[in-house]
């Protein structure tokens, strides 16, 4: 195999490694080295790597596509007319 070969490979894993540490909350750069320096493997590791809680709540809240409960403080869909956690009625937000 051809270095070039080679490293056409390591991109690669290198770029799926990083699109499935981000789609965990994970960041990028390191998700894409791990996957570089480590070929199948680092992408295993970002495949079977847990799932970056706090960063994706924020991620969901940031973009508007959830809101937390201001009774319970769980989060649920901005659309949501009760909570599905506690039961609450859930306030109509305003623009």
């Amino acid at each position: 195999m051809k270095s070039e070969d080679i490293l056409l490979h390591l991109l690669i894993f290198g770029l799926i490694a990083a699109v499935c540490g981000q789609s965990k909350g994970w960041k990028t750069a390191p998700s894409f080295f791990v996957g570089f320096v480590l070929g199948p493997v680092g992408v295993l590791i970002t495949l079977i790597g847990g799932r970056n809680e706090a960063v994706l709540e924020r991620m969901a809240i940031e973009s508007r596509q959830r809101k937390r409960c201001r009774s319970c403080g769980e989060l649920i869909r901005m659309e949501a007319v009760k909570c599905r956690h506690c039961g609450e009625p859930v306030a109509a937000e305003t623009a």
